[in-house]
């Protein structure tokens, strides 16, 4: 039911209009809010168990912000810097935030139209918890014994949350053949006008025993199933691939550029 629901949603909706950044008075994030609200994100694109999306997706919040891994004097023992990681998971995927978050920079208005603009799937996942209780939006999408169906995914629930802690802290190392930037469906990457049309290099996240070859031979329901054939596509700027050229691009600044929450060919 998880799978289906999903499948049925687009992979890559319009970001809502909010600001850039988590308000800059707000206390920096926690290591567990950051993986929460990560986990809420790999949950929203690609259920419980595909490792293979939860990598790709780490990956291009990592090197989402201009083609190589933020650096900061403030970063934690596993280097993330929490501040610039959480703002680019609010710019890509704002509806998995919930509408009560510290994170949304918005007033009880805004948080009202949030809420209200949001699927609902976003409003289950958007209020996952790492404990792995019932989410408070669960009974939305199961709403005749809500309870019953959530324990099913109890045991996937620690696994998951297992394995996106360990992608986080640097535990289990990538397997993406290059560094993704954003991600999106099949759609925004192979059809004319997409994302290879448009400047922009297909990254490959698939995991063994798997690779992107037996990956691409397998139906969308076969890809569902598996935890190491990505779900998403995942794919970078092509002048990120070199230095000197993504230098370059920054310094034309009042050039065209791919914008924070890039969506090729719309």
């Amino acid at each position: 039911m998880l799978a289906a629901l999903a499948m049925t949603l687009p992979a890559l909706a319009a970001p809502d209009p909010l600001p850039a950044t988590i308000p800059d008075r707000a206390p920096l994030p926690t290591f567990d809010e950051l993986h929460e609200q990560y986990a809420r994100i790999c949950l929203n694109e690609s259920g419980f168990s595909n490792v293979a999306d939860q990598d790709g997706i780490l990956q291009a919040l990592l090197y989402g912000g201009g083609g190589r891994r933020h650096n900061s004097r403030r970063t934690d023992r596993w280097g993330l810097d929490h501040r610039k990681l959480m703002t680019r998971m609010l710019r890509h995927s704002p509806r998995t935030f919930p509408a009560d978050s510290r994170f949304l920079p918005l007033d009880a208005d805004g948080r009202s139209r949030h809420a209200d603009r949001q699927t609902a799937l976003n409003r289950w996942t958007s209020t996952f918890t790492l404990d792995c209780s019932m989410p408070a939006g669960w009974p939305i999408v199961s709403p005749d014994d809500p309870a019953g169906t959530w324990t099913k995914y109890a045991q996937r629930c620690q696994d998951f949350t297992a394995s996106t802690r360990n992608l986080l802290q640097g535990n289990t190392p990538t397997a993406c053949d290059g560094q993704p930037t954003t991600w999106g469906s099949d759609d925004d990457v192979l059809r004319p006008g997409g994302a290879l049309d448009s400047g922009w290099k297909e990254i490959h996240c698939d995991r063994p025993p798997d690779s992107k070859q037996t990956c691409a031979l397998k139906s969308a329901a076969e890809r569902w199933r598996s935890s190491s054939c990505a779900i998403n596509t995942f794919w970078t700027w092509l002048e990120f691939d070199d230095e000197a050229a993504a230098a370059a691009r920054r310094a034309r600044c009042k050039r065209a550029r791919p914008p924070a929450n890039p969506q090729p060919g719309r």
